[in-house]
């Protein structure tokens, strides 16, 4: 594991918002009010691969290697997050409720993310 995604995945952090815990809002009846990780960290993600744009920009060959590297991991994490999201002994979110959160069609998302034989 990249150390980007080694430090993302460790900072589950309680950002605090007027003193109090920040809280997602349920978006559907089956979905449970938990408290979540905090925006930064998408945020942070975003910075670090700036980051590695600019060094390889600068000529550092290896922030090219490890852009990539970062990408990989980052596409097997929604794989994974996609799965779990639609498992019937979890959350079991339909494809078609995971494509409206990503942007795209029940179709595209069950052809990217659903197990082979699903």
């Amino acid at each position: 594991m990249s150390a980007v995604l080694a430090v993302a995945e460790a900072a589950t952090c309680g950002c605090q918002q007027n003193g109090q815990q920040a809280t997602s809002r349920p978006r559907s009846r089956r979905r449970r009010r938990r408290d979540r990780e905090c925006p930064e960290i998408a945020g942070f993600l975003r910075r670090m691969s700036r980051a590695l744009v600019a060094r390889a920009a600068e000529g550092d060959l290896e922030a090219l290697s490890a852009l990539q590297q970062t990408r990989r991991e980052i596409d097997a994490a929604l794989v994974q997050a996609a799965r779990a999201l639609n498992d019937p002994s979890g959350p079991n979110y339909s494809w078609a409720e995971i494509g409206r959160e990503l942007g795209t069609s029940k179709q595209n998302v069950i052809k990217r993310f659903a197990a082979k034989g699903d």
